[in-house]
């Protein structure tokens, strides 16, 4: 099992597939593996989550 992302990791995941991506013509989503891709959904919705709690 692959250990849960922290928002740092993430955010420096983002940011090199960024930079990696860069002048490709591919999609740098499809670049992720399965895990990443799982991670970071999952910390939008958990942000979307939280968001909506504070709104009401």
């Amino acid at each position: 099992m692959d250990p849960i992302l922290t928002d740092d990791s993430i955010l420096s995941l983002l940011s090199s597939v960024k930079l990696s991506s860069e002048g490709k013509s591919t999609d740098w989503w499809e670049e992720l593996t399965e895990s990443d891709r799982v991670n970071i959904l999952s910390g939008i919705r958990d942000y979307r989550q939280v968001e909506i709690m504070r709104s009401n």
